[in-house]
């Protein structure tokens, strides 16, 4: 425990750097703001997972969860094609 206490940090801040190295400055707020989001409701989503878990078993969860996933990156890479064009670029 104490390892990944001590793992944590530098990697909270290596993820920070790196989403902000590669966001334009315009927008940094707002890409920030979504990765605490998601961040903080992790442990909800684990307690729904679980709960369907216990109910459905964890491949069909995992199966769900999954599909759910690939299902929402295509529609948001069909809605927002610039997205697929990554530059390379960065300041």
């Amino acid at each position: 425990m104490a390892l990944i206490g001590v793992a944590a940090s530098p990697f909270g801040v290596l993820q920070a750097t790196l989403l902000l190295m590669m966001t334009e400055p315009q927008v940094q707020g707002r890409v920030l703001g979504i990765q605490e989001l998601t961040i903080g409701v992790m442990p909800l989503a684990s307690l729904v997972l679980g709960s369907a878990a216990e109910v459905i078993g964890v491949v069909h969860v995992a199966l769900i969860s999954g599909t759910l996933r690939a299902t929402f990156i295509a529609i948001l890479a069909l809605r927002v094609p610039a997205l697929l064009r990554y530059s390379g670029h960065v300041d």
